[in-house]
């Protein structure tokens, strides 16, 4: 993630109108300039607590409950926003699930260091 990056959901947010294009080619198909990629860190009932990949923003997705189910920790999930919005210092989306993936390259962690033990 770069430190120079756009904030792409204050770009977003103009009066309800989507103003920004996002392109990024996730491995089966482009997105569109209403699409973008977001990692899931913990799913609740009707909610999905995200990060967004381009910038690891914090935000709050709002998904379908059946589409809510199809989703885990870890993945990374590519949402058609149908709205954003802000309530009480939190950012909200909402919209369609289009494709959720495991990409373990794309989260940066780090690995664990393994220790030899003794039995």
């Amino acid at each position: 993630m770069e430190k120079n990056s756009k904030n792409i959901l204050s770009s977003l947010l103009y009066s309800g109108k989507f103003i920004l294009c996002i392109f990024t080619y996730t491995g089966r198909k482009m997105m569109n300039k209403k699409q973008i990629n977001l990692i899931v860190l913990a799913t609740r009932d009707n909610i999905a607590n995200c990060r967004v990949l381009e910038t690891g923003e914090k935000i709050s997705l709002r998904l379908s409950s059946y589409q809510l189910f199809e989703i885990a920790p870890g993945e990374i999930a590519t949402i058609d926003i149908k709205k954003i919005w802000e309530f009480g210092n939190n950012k909200y989306i909402s919209g369609e699930l289009i494709d959720h993936q495991i990409k373990v390259h794309l989260l940066d962690l780090k690995p664990l260091k393994l220790t030899d033990w003794d039995f």
